[in-house]
């Protein structure tokens, strides 16, 4: 390894060292309420394979696909048996351990290998990240607000789990920075696949993360109309026309979309014999949830809610009880710095990346605001982008303060020269 790799691989070695101690140990401790149904889903979901039932991998409207493939895989892990002697799909959780404890298999074994499989998923997914921010932001930046999100207690809790929430925070953050690497660091076509198949595993995941569809085209046309007065600002010899700038800024959300919708339907089976019927329940599901919200009586601070109401804010104060202190000063003083950036001189490449988080993390959190059904892990794809936001606050205070020292420790070696 040359020495100008020495460094940033060690760092990509220490995240995944944090990603990894919190997470691997004592999968096979507890049980959430969710995952015996995701457990029952990816006993389905292997079944349908191995049988080509095509139709049954449809088996959530979440939809929850890359979710059941962690768990098949702790099936073929744990007890590859079950298809050959389970005759068919299972509609409740129950009967799926009644039929594991009469065959001598314990339900718990299976999970706990379908939460190793998601574990090294959210890692990997997680440490791409991390190489994508390192071009972005800087290896200082990217390692520690990747040290923030390896540790980030709320999502260490998450992405634990045979459960949707964790792993789909992970690739829409993937996917975002990739599409913001690739606009700001060359044009690399490897980021826009990258970006593009990991929003289309996202919504393979969860259906919220359709959102970095409308996402991906607010950040074109803010491209668009900024690149467009930049050029009206400056004397440039060769001026585009509208037209052109339009294609240079949305060519690539064209392309990055096209990636993403092939990547959702060739990696889900369900979507090459039944497309209509299955994207219909994704979104009429999605829909119902908003609208209807909770089914039972909820409390939240301090106030019992009833049946299909919620607090309105349900998750900025969520926020503030799920994240952690080093994160919020963090997030002070990066508006801080974006606000003095003048002084600063922060380059415009890192500024609009922030800003773009920014963006991301209050606009998904205003969109899950808006439906009456509301879980604080709903939003935890903000909770990561806010961490790496923190770590720049962080940074450009410590950029700050070594470059006031520099500047007395120069301006006391003039006066100095001058006495000598």
């Amino acid at each position: 390894m040359t020495k100008s790799l020495f460094i940033p691989g060690l760092a990509l070695f220490v995240v995944i060292l944090a990603l990894s101690l919190p997470r691997f140990p004592a999968l096979d401790r507890y049980v959430t309420p969710d995952e015996p149904k995701w457990l029952m889903r990816s006993a389905n979901l292997y079944k349908a394979i191995t049988d080509f039932d095509l139709i049954s991998t449809y088996q959530h409207e979440h939809p929850g696909v890359t979710v059941t493939w962690a768990g098949m895989a702790g099936f073929i892990r744990q007890y590859p048996q079950y298809v050959d002697i389970r005759p068919g799909q299972i509609e409740r959780a129950e009967k799926l351990f009644i039929f594991l404890r009469n065959h001598e298999i314990s339900p718990m074994r299976i999970l706990a290998a379908g939460r190793f499989f998601i574990v090294i998923f959210v890692i990997a997914v997680i440490s791409l990240a991390f190489l994508v921010t390192y071009r972005l932001l800087g290896l200082v930046c990217a390692f520690l607000g990747f040290i923030f999100i390896a540790f980030d207690p709320f999502f260490i809790a998450l992405s634990r789990l045979l459960h949707v929430d964790g792993l789909v925070s992970a690739l829409m953050l993937l996917s975002l920075l990739s599409y913001l690497a690739y606009l700001f660091y060359g044009r690399k076509l490897y980021f826009l696949l990258i970006s593009g198949l990991s929003a289309g595993l996202s919504w393979l995941t969860k259906s919220p993360a359709f959102f970095l569809m409308p996402f991906i085209g607010l950040v074109a046309l803010t491209e668009l109309i900024s690149n467009y007065r930049e050029q009206k600002r400056t004397e440039a010899a060769s001026k585009l026309s509208l037209a052109k700038h339009t294609w240079i800024a949305f060519a690539p959300a064209l392309g990055w979309t096209v990636i993403a919708c092939l990547s959702f339907i060739i990696l889900w089976p369900a979507m090459w014999v039944d497309p209509l019927n299955t994207l219909k329940n994704i979104f009429s599901q999605a829909a119902v949830y908003a609208i209807q919200g909770h089914e039972n009586i909820t409390f939240f601070n301090g106030r019992v809610y009833p049946i299909g109401d919620s607090a309105w804010n349900f998750y900025p104060i969520s926020f503030l009880w799920r994240t952690t202190p080093p994160v919020l000063v963090g997030l002070g003083l990066a508006l801080l710095a974006l606000i003095f950036n003048h002084k600063l001189r922060i380059p415009r490449s890192k500024q609009r990346t922030i800003l773009y988080l920014l963006l991301y993390a209050a606009l998904f959190t205003l969109m899950m605001s808006l439906g009456d059904k509301k879980f604080d892990r709903y939003i935890l794809p903000a909770h990561l982008a806010c961490d790496i936001i923190a770590a720049f606050g962080w940074v450009a205070l410590a950029d700050t303060i070594i470059s006031r020292l520099a500047d007395r420790v120069s301006t006391r070696a003039k006066q100095l020269g001058m006495l000598i």
